[in-house]
């Protein structure tokens, strides 16, 4: 089937070397990587913080994604009631459109913690809410690659992911 497309695109060497390996003739290897000169730190904390109307010392989370049940929305705004004491008041930002969307609309309609942009933020954009961010949120094993954590960690942002997929 392979050889019947005009190319098969792959991200990673290793992969194309497994697809020459097995007799694909049209490989065509374009690697990922994010762009530091857009996604760098930037001095947006206390501006994204007034933005969303949180108080200076809140946490931000920030999930940046697909919403769908394999990228692991539910359980991450549901942990929201489960932080320890002193992470409390962590605020957490979805950024994201999917099968879930309608469902965390009427969460951060009932939760004051939660806020959903649900379109797709621009890459200016989410560099600044990566810089903003004092979590960056990658809560399901099924991400190919993990591009976001790597363009949240540009930024200076700190992640928590689960070990699995591209994370």
């Amino acid at each position: 089937l392979y050889n019947r497309m005009d190319a098969t695109v792959v991200a990673t060497r290793r992969l194309s070397d497994a697809l020459t390996f097995c007799g694909i003739k049209k490989v065509s290897h374009i690697p990922l990587g994010t762009d530091i000169t857009l996604f760098r730190p930037r001095p947006s904390r206390d501006r994204i913080r007034q933005e969303l109307g949180l108080e200076s010392d809140q946490k931000l989370l920030l999930f940046v994604g697909r919403i769908a049940r394999e990228k692991g929305i539910k359980p991450l705004v549901d942990m929201l009631d489960h932080l320890p004491e002193r992470l409390r008041d962590s605020h957490l930002l979805v950024f994201g459109a999917g099968e879930l969307g309608d469902w965390v609309r009427r969460e951060a309609v009932r939760r004051r913690n939660l806020t959903w942009r649900p379109s797709r933020a621009s890459s200016p954009r989410l560099a600044v809410m990566y810089s903003a961010a004092d979590r960056f949120m990658r809560p399901g094993d099924w991400g190919a690659f993990g591009i976001v954590a790597v363009d949240a960690q540009a930024c200076g942002g700190r992640g928590l992911g689960r070990a699995g997929g591209g994370v």
